[in-house]
């Protein structure tokens, strides 16, 4: 009796997964963004880095401009914002936004895959990333934070405290302002929350002359 023999393994390289290959070259995206910017970016550059075909970036995403509009939108610190916006009572909301925003910019300069937070914010001189940023701010600041404060010109304020975060996001992790890239959350959280409380109360109103 012949015992049947496994069929041979096919020559040349396994073709990679189209959803895997589609994942490595968002996460190089995002990395090149935090690093180069857009400009100063090819997708040469992202798709050596994702270890693949430059070809295979015009094929799933069809322009330069996509691949980096899309490997900007995917944050996981936008998502995390949101839910906290819609879960967390108002006065632990600057401690809880704190924390996304830094959890996000502890892989700017380290070994891992950079958010895609960091990585729309470091790309803001692209039109059309810059238009995603506004529109992402807006939503998530301006819209669902504003709708939750009392008093006069809630959008205001709360664009202030993105105003906040942001900057100290940038500073402390792209700049590396001397205070702020060495001091600990623990050490921010109390300024912060002072910042947010001011900014998250109804103003007082000015007494008629």
């Amino acid at each position: 009796m012949v015992t049947p023999q496994p069929a041979a393994e096919p020559c040349g390289p396994r073709r990679r997964d189209a959803a895997a290959t589609r994942s490595d070259l968002l996460t190089a995206a995002r990395l090149h963004l935090t690093r180069g910017g857009f400009e100063g970016t090819s997708t040469r550059e992202v798709a050596a880095t994702a270890g693949v075909n430059q070809t295979l970036v015009y094929r799933y995403f069809g322009s330069k401009e996509k691949l980096f509009e899309e490997a900007a939108a995917q944050s996981d610190a936008h998502r995390e914002a949101q839910k906290a916006l819609k879960d967390v009572p108002l006065e632990q909301l600057p401690k809880t936004l704190l924390d996304v925003v830094l959890d996000a910019g502890t892989t700017w300069g380290g070994s891992g895959p950079p958010d895609g937070f960091i990585a729309f914010l470091t790309a803001a001189s692209h039109d059309s990333i810059r238009e995603l940023i506004c529109d992402r701010l807006t939503t998530t600041f301006s819209e669902d934070l504003g709708s939750r404060l009392p008093g006069a010109d809630p959008e205001l304020r709360a664009e202030l405290f993105a105003a906040t975060l942001i900057g100290l996001s940038l500073m402390r992790h792209k700049i590396g302002t001397p205070a702020l890239a060495v001091t600990d959350r623990d050490t921010l959280a109390p300024y912060v929350d002072s910042i947010g409380q001011v900014l998250f109360a109804a103003p007082a109103t000015k007494a008629p002359e």
